[in-house]
């Protein structure tokens, strides 16, 4: 009896104990190195842990007789913790990433954390990242620890997602649990980056919110955060949130139609542009909407938006083409590519509005048409085209570089493209391989820049090609194309859905140009300094005055720097940022609302050391 015992290893789980064969365990030794080593020379090992069932999903690894699913994976992930089994855990991963429900996503996340499995946290929390909004429509974080959500809602995760939606993420968990957990929101709250939360949501929904009574230092986090805001950014959205619709049909193809977003119906007058505008490309500095070129004609207008009135410019485009695209950097238009003679090319040139000159972009080695151009964070991305160019592009101004980028899923052109929280979001398009016979879809495809990945995102309700589309705050619209003239496209960011609505657009029926003008594209120059309440670097100028906050003005370098500091900096970098953006110091002058700088010869400069730990 004695011998036999001493070929059986007695394991003290939390739940009972379990005898196993020691032969078992050494002919898997490759697996169980780390078991076989803590009971050498023992015939009892105490793993007060794990429970027998986890023991034995463990067991029945090295025999190729586990399998992974939803009622032993927590006991495996556990096992791997405790005896370190690096194939295990590959297994594991591939099971997270091809059959686990997405449900069941923050369940297992609360183990790894728990059981410090860095590697499966990150798997899961990628995967957290794409399906949020499904996650978000269930509650699934509700039944999540604090220290889950605050090493799952860290920089990396929150910062890529809609910061309205997470606070709601914020909110629900809270009211989950109402009493004990009120007293942990401000530790939530301060992970969200409220330059991202557009102060009409500030307003509306946080400063007006009820709940914030049961957590007074939640409710003054969120007054003092909102004092740092520019919440004139709500009256202008309030009063100028426009989108231009601007050509179209070889019919109606000298049309500017102004579209009110907040009434949801176009201005009553139609102004007519002096040529046809089709293939075209416009863009807006200042007051001034820039209308140039197209398939008829190399002309260039100029519509004041402030006036209504359009005129031509004496100056023309640099050479006859179509289907190019444009972006404004620093009140200048940089013209891409383009359609020439029905050829690609890799044409580029820099239009400067205020000396009226066109200037030439170093060689481009990308041909393409029908393609377009967005500006996020200084740097220029150029989408596939309606040629072979099916490839994201990316162009660094200050460099001079072009960098290629990820190829987009099959094969398709003429689809409407936006914005979607600095990456940008694919609507239908051509999936055919000529002109002649079209095949629109109801794809929707989101490239991560940060990434540098495609990913698909909700359907459209109609098959669409042809279209444009526009980021208005919460909300991606869809105007023309080969749809309904009857109606336009909505998406909302916080249901994740799209909806049908109804407009009055009988002007436009082929591929027009669409430019939106609101919070983000055009901000009149408030008379108001007082209303400010972030602080301005005011460029100054003969005739007027064009307020930045110091964010913007990164990048930049002007000629005469003036600085609003008459309210102190409040973040990181401010300062730094506003006095180095001038040329020479003789140019920089400073406002202060008393004689403090004055006596002292010094100001506030704010400094996070934790950047430099």
């Amino acid at each position: 009896m004695t011998s036999n015992r001493a070929d059986l290893i007695v394991f003290v789980l939390e739940d009972g104990c379990m005898e196993v064969p020691r032969a078992s365990l050494i002919n898997s030794s490759n697996v169980f190195d780390e078991l076989l080593h803590r009971i050498k020379n023992k015939d009892e090992l105490h793993l007060k842990n794990l429970a027998k069932a986890d023991l034995e999903a463990f067991l029945k690894y090295p025999n190729s007789k586990c399998v992974v699913n939803k009622e032993n994976v927590i006991g495996l992930i556990k096992c791997q913790n405790e005896f370190n089994v690096p194939d295990l855990e590959k297994l594991i991963h591939r099971w997270i990433e091809g059959n686990c429900e997405i449900e069941f996503y923050t369940t297992i996340i609360e183990k790894c954390l728990n059981q410090n499995c860095e590697r499966l946290f990150n798997c899961l929390k990628q995967l957290i990242r794409l399906n949020f909004n499904k996650l978000c429509n269930i509650n699934a974080f509700n039944k999540l620890s604090l220290i889950v959500m605050i090493n799952l809602f860290d920089v990396s995760l929150t910062h890529m997602l809609y910061q309205e939606k997470v606070y709601n993420v914020f909110l629900n968990w809270v009211k989950a649990d109402l009493e004990n957990r009120k007293s942990k929101w401000l530790e939530l709250l301060c992970l969200l980056n409220f330059n991202d939360i557009s102060p009409k949501f500030i307003k509306n929904e946080l400063l007006n919110n009820k709940s914030l009574e049961v957590a007074e230092d939640v409710k003054n986090y969120i007054l003092k955060m909102s004092e740092n805001m520019d919440l004139t950014k709500v009256c202008l959205n309030d009063e100028k949130n426009y989108i231009y619709l601007i050509g179209g049909s070889a019919n109606n193809s000298r049309n500017l139609k102004i579209y009110d977003i907040k009434n949801k119906q176009f201005q009553n007058e139609t102004t007519l542009t002096t040529y046809e505008r089709i293939n075209h490309c416009c863009e807006l500095i200042n007051n001034k909407l820039f209308i140039l070129g197209g398939e008829n004609t190399t002309k260039i207008e100029v519509f004041d938006i402030e006036t209504n009135t359009i005129e031509q410019l004496k100056i023309e485009m640099y050479d006859k083409i179509d289907s190019f695209s444009t972006v404004v950097l620093d009140n200048k238009i940089y013209s891409f590519m383009g359609r020439k003679r029905n050829k690609a090319t890799n044409l580029g040139r820099i239009f400067d509005a205020e000396k009226m000159i066109w200037t030439k972009i170093k060689y481009i080695e990308l041909e393409s048409y029908g393609h377009q151009s967005f500006l996020i964070d200084n740097i220029i991305y150029i989408t596939p085209g309606a040629n072979e160019n099916q490839f994201m592009h990316r162009y660094d101004p200050r460099e001079n570089i072009w960098t290629l980028m990820a190829k987009m899923p099959g094969h398709r052109k003429q689809f409407a493209v936006s914005k979607y929280e600095n990456n940008l979001l694919f609507c239908g398009g051509d999936s055919s391989n000529n002109f002649e016979d079209a095949l629109p879809t109801k794809d929707c495809d989101l490239y991560d820049l940060k990434a540098k990945s495609w990913r698909k995102s909700e359907a459209l309700p109609v098959p669409l090609y042809g279209a444009k589309s526009c980021e208005i705050e919460d909300n991606i619209l869809v105007f023309g194309g080969q749809m309904n003239k009857n109606e336009y496209l909505s998406y909302s960011k916080l249901t994740n859905e799209w909806i049908i609505e109804k407009i009055d657009l009988d002007f436009v029926e082929d591929p027009q140009e669409l430019l939106s003008v609101g919070r983000e594209m055009y901000k009149r120059p408030t008379q108001d300094k007082g209303s400010l309440l972030i602080p301005q670097i005011i460029l100054a100028s003969p005739e007027k005055e064009f307020p930045f906050t110091f964010t913007r003005m990164q990048f930049s370098t002007l000629s005469r720097v003036s600085l609003d500091l008459t309210k102190d900096c409040f973040t990181h970098g401010q300062l730094y940022v506003g006095l180095s953006r001038v040329k020479s110091s003789n140019h920089l002058f400073i406002s202060t609302p008393n004689d403090k700088m004055i006596q002292t010869n010094a100001t506030d400069n704010i400094i996070f050391k934790e950047v430099f730990q």
